[in-house]
Order: C-alpha cells, then sequence, then structure tokens
C-alpha cells in the first residue's frame, strides 16, 4: 500500500477471494507484493513465513469456500508444519526453497521425520540399484 493514496488492501482481496470462490475459483495464493520501493505492508520481509497473515485474514473471511496458501520464506518442514496447522491454512507454496534445494520435499520430509513412499523404482536410485533378487 502506498502511504496516503489509496491501495489495494487486505479487505480488498478478501472480498476478491469470495467473489473468485464464487465464480468456481479452488484455490487462492495470498501474497503483498510488495514490489514497489514506496509500498508499506508492514511486512518483516526475513520473517519466516512473512505473508501468512495476510494469508490468515482472507482464509478467516472465505472459510471454506476456498482454499487458501501462502508463500514467503518458508525453508524449513517446521514452519511449512506451522503455518498448515497452527495458523489454518490449506497449503504452502516454495519458490525460492526449491531453488536452493531441488530436493525440498525429501529435506522437508527428513526434518518431520516422514516417509516418503514412492514407486519401487525410484527406491532402486536412492537405495544403489535393482535388488539382486535374492532373499
Amino acid at each position: 500500500m502506498f502511504p496516503d493514496e489509496p491501495s489495494w488492501g487486505i479487505d480488498d482481496a478478501a472480498n476478491l477471494a469470495k467473489s473468485l470462490a464464487d465464480h468456481g475459483v479452488d484455490v487462492v495464493d495470498v501474497i503483498s507484493g510488495g514490489l514497489h520501493p514506496k509500498q508499506k505492508v508492514g511486512i518483516d520481509f526475513q520473517a519466516p513465513a512473512y505473508q501468512t497473515p495476510l494469508a490468515v485474514a482472507v482464509k478467516k473471511a472465505v472459510g471454506d469456500k476456498v482454499l487458501v496458501g501462502t508463500i514467503g520464506n518458508i525453508t524449513t518442514g517446521a514452519v511449512a508444519q506451522q503455518v498448515l496447522e497452527e495458523q489454518g491454512l490449506d497449503m504452502v507454496f516454495l519458490a525460492r526453497q526449491f531453488l536452493k534445494d531441488h530436493q525440498t520435499v525429501w529435506t522437508f520430509a527428513e526434518q518431520l521425520g516422514v516417509d516418503v513412499s514412492l514407486p519401487v523404482q525410484f527406491g532402486w536410485v536412492f537405495r544403489g540399484g535393482r535388488p539382486s533378487g535374492k532373499k
């Protein structure tokens, strides 16, 4: 939002999300933008999951009419899980994290102690090749 100028706000985003849900949209990704130096969005862009408060406000407004997700400095499995379980959002989106770690899904699963199920053939790659058939 630009100081002292009419601008798009969280109430506008919530109203748009309601309208989109009424028109059949299934998922809304809430992000502040923050692309212009004059914008004052009141967010610490270095904080973990910094877009989450905006997405939570939209989720409260739309309830279960549409799935709501967030993005922004979600770099660990614990942060992603906290956003989903404690903040009540439906999903997280990751961008830069996948650029830093192309195996983010595996990394988060390991951090959270979750086994990832894969087709048997994928397992061969990660476990040292095709089984010999010996029991």
